[in-house]
């Protein structure tokens, strides 16, 4: 039950975001308009601002929306910087020559980002989409916060069930972590060859 709920919340938040990052990254990349360079910055900013300051206007957000017992809508926003930031680096990758010929030959914008931006930006798409699932997959401080019956509680918050004051199991513990860690070398081992590229591509060291 505990992967499960893992697996969908960071799963389904990874895919639907992705999507959204990839369209506005693609404008901020592609497109003139006023105000784009500061709205990057606004974006990319965000990385400065720590996870536990955002907690208060994040709990009273959720507690409105009736939304409390769900971590779904917390995953959907998180990684945003570093995925604009990345996906940004990959369509700025791909020649505006192939935007203009898409247009000439009366393709639509939504054409021309899906069938010729999106499939030439899968480097920068795999490791922005690893990134957000492994940071979804691992989080732990909203899970704990927004989380109340057990039947919603995530991997993370349920390896705390295997020790307690004076005792410790740990071999099923580490059975525990075991399913915690393989999915993300599993993922990561699939699609190591994109995020090197995208990594090259876009300047990053890591």
């Amino acid at each position: 039950t505990y992967f499960f709920n893992s697996l969908l919340a960071a799963g389904v938040s990874t895919l639907v975001s992705l999507l959204f990052y990839a369209m506005g990254a693609y404008v901020i990349a592609k497109f003139e308009f006023p105000g784009r360079k500061l709205l990057f910055a606004l974006f990319t900013i965000t990385l400065l601002v720590p996870s536990h300051s955002k907690t208060q206007p994040i709990f009273s957000l959720i507690m409105k929306l009736n939304l409390y017992d769900s971590v779904t809508l917390v995953y959907l926003s998180a990684g945003m910087a570093m995925s604009i930031f990345v996906l940004k680096a990959g369509f700025m990758a791909i020649p505006k020559s192939l935007d203009e010929a898409a247009t000439l030959d009366g393709a639509s914008f939504f054409r021309t980002f899906w069938t010729i931006n999106l499939p030439l930006a899968k480097s920068a798409l795999a490791t922005a989409g690893i990134l957000m699932f492994l940071g979804n997959w691992n989080e732990y401080y909203f899970a704990s916060l927004l989380t109340v019956s057990d039947s919603q509680r995530t991997l993370p918050i349920a390896l705390a069930f295997f020790t307690s004051e004076f005792s410790y199991n740990y071999t099923q513990l580490f059975a525990a972590l075991t399913i915690v860690i393989l999915p993300g070398i599993i993922l990561y081992a699939l699609a190591q060859d994109q995020v090197q590229a995208s990594v090259a591509a876009s300047g990053v060291k890591g």
